[in-house]
């Protein structure tokens, strides 16, 4: 048995195979590590005894921190019961879509083959990654609001929302067995720009929180003009 990533693989490996953790569908996200100090001896990436090391730098903060340094940390769970299978680090102004190729690489290597199915967020959407793992596997990801399809979508749904035929999906109920949301699926087909399936969907849980949302929003804004208005 090898060292490093090889050692690593192997004790996963013997941990999935004695605990019978299902690798059929993997989930991956990522955060950041925040770091008060200014780390001087660990702003650039380097070697240390013979290592690469990550440099502790300013990024993307996800804990809305711009002022803190910071590493970038992923991690990959399966479906079955969320259990750990992989993580790793990486510098602070590493964003998070140049992670997902090598991962799912690495993950290929545990399971064995490309027989699983890859989620995670609207990171994963570029034309780079999703053709890397098309190749030979599938995926699971939210298609981000800048791509057209999105804007052609809405657009779709105001100008004619009778022409969008919705399909019940499954409906989610509390404790008691009352429904608290409904879920419903676009019957119609679409695909990207680049071929890929477009599934949309619907949550009438989502559409209340909306508007309970805007609602707030509406309200903030009329307590302000009136505010403005007592002061002129």
């Amino acid at each position: 048995m090898g060292t490093g990533p090889e050692l690593i693989l192997a004790v996963v490996r013997h941990v999935i195979a004695e605990f019978q953790v299902s690798l059929e569908e993997l989930h991956n996200d990522s955060t950041t590590v925040s770091f008060y100090g200014a780390y001087p001896e660990a702003s650039e990436e380097g070697l240390r005894l013979g290592r690469a090391t990550h440099a502790i730098t300013w990024g993307h903060s996800k804990a809305r921190r711009p002022d803190l340094k910071q590493l970038l940390y992923t991690l990959t769970v399966s479906h079955d019961g969320g259990v750990p299978v992989y993580f790793t680090s990486h510098s602070g102004n590493v964003v998070d879509d140049k992670t997902h190729c090598a991962t799912w690489d690495l993950l290929c290597q545990l399971v064995g083959s490309a027989d699983f199915l890859y989620v995670a967020d609207c990171k994963l959407a570029s034309e780079e990654n999703l053709r890397h793992i098309a190749r030979k596997g599938r995926f699971v990801t939210v298609m981000p609001r800048t791509h057209g399809e999105d804007e052609k979508f809405r657009t779709s749904l105001r100008q004619s929302p009778q022409a969008i035929r919705w399909e019940p999906l499954y409906e989610v109920t509390d404790e008691d067995g009352e429904v608290t949301d409904r879920l419903f699926v676009c019957a119609d087909e679409w695909l990207s720009s680049q071929g890929y399936r477009l599934l949309w969907y619907r949550s009438t849980r989502k559409a209340e929180l909306d508007q309970a949302t805007r609602a707030r929003h509406v309200q903030r804004a009329l307590a302000a003009l009136t505010e403005l208005r007592e002061r002129c």
